[in-house]
C-alpha cells in the first residue's frame, strides 16, 4: 500500500507535465495486468510443482 501512494506522489515529479495523463494510466494498467493475471500464474505454477514458484520468484530477482 505504501509503495503504490509513494509511487503515485512521485510520479507528477518524474514524468513532464504534459506526458503526466499517459504514464498515469500506463502505471495503473502495469498494476492491474499484474493483479490480474499474476494470481491465475501464479496457481499454475504451484500446480505444476510445489518449489516451482518459489523458484521463479528466486530467478527474477
Amino acid at each position: 500500500m505504501f509503495f503504490q501512494l509513494a509511487g503515485f506522489a512521485a510520479l507528477p515529479h518524474i514524468v513532464p507535465r504534459r506526458q503526466l495523463p499517459t504514464a498515469v494510466v500506463q502505471n495503473q494498467a502495469g498494476e492491474l495486468g499484474a493483479g490480474l493475471a499474476g494470481r491465475p500464474l501464479g496457481g499454475a505454477r504451484f500446480a505444476a510443482g510445489h518449489l516451482l514458484p518459489f523458484v521463479a520468484d528466486l530467478l527474477s530477482w
